[in-house]
């Protein structure tokens, strides 16, 4: 969970300019926010709805209510509204959410093709290791998920994290 509230933060802090166009961001992203790191998941998916409905272009909107649609359970929701995301402007967040809600959908095709988009776009993040080898494993191709694995490992060997 603190790992989702981390991303989360630090995607607000990276995309934030992309959909506010004052110096101010909408106080409905922020109280959303604030829901989703309450744990409030539906309080936030209500917040992050009625900023949508006043930035329907925001990629980064559709990406924290599919995150906060994903934290609820709501697994079609969250790949839906990812998919949005990432059709306003393609990033590697939304992309690994949305092979993570593939993954609990059972769309393995789908989440492998996911993570190797996301893998495209950020080769040297460690954690897209740890889901390329999580996705062959389910898939029962074994020696590619050690394989991804073993990078992750490597990228983190003191990190016992790496090992769970």
């Amino acid at each position: 969970m603190k790992k989702e509230i981390l991303l989360s933060l630090l995607t607000f802090t990276l995309f934030f300019p992309l959909f506010s166009q004052s110096s101010q961001p909408d106080p409905t992203f922020l109280n959303g926010m604030d829901a989703f790191k309450a744990e409030a998941y539906q309080k936030a998916i209500s917040e992050f709805s009625t900023a949508i409905s006043k930035s329907p272009n925001s990629n980064v909107l559709y990406y924290h209510r599919g995150n906060a649609k994903m934290e609820a359970g709501d697994f079609h929701g969250a790949k839906s509204d990812l998919s949005k995301s990432i059709s306003l402007s393609p990033t590697f967040e939304a992309y690994l959410k949305r092979a993570v809600t593939e993954v609990e959908l059972g769309y393995m095709d789908q989440a492998l093709s996911d993570l190797k988009t996301a893998y495209g776009l950020r080769p040297t993040e460690p954690k897209i290791n740890y889901y390329l080898g999580l996705a062959y494993n389910k898939l029962e191709n074994y020696v590619d998920a050690i394989i991804y694995w073993d990078n992750f490992i490597s990228s983190k060997p003191k990190n016992s994290e790496a090992y769970t």
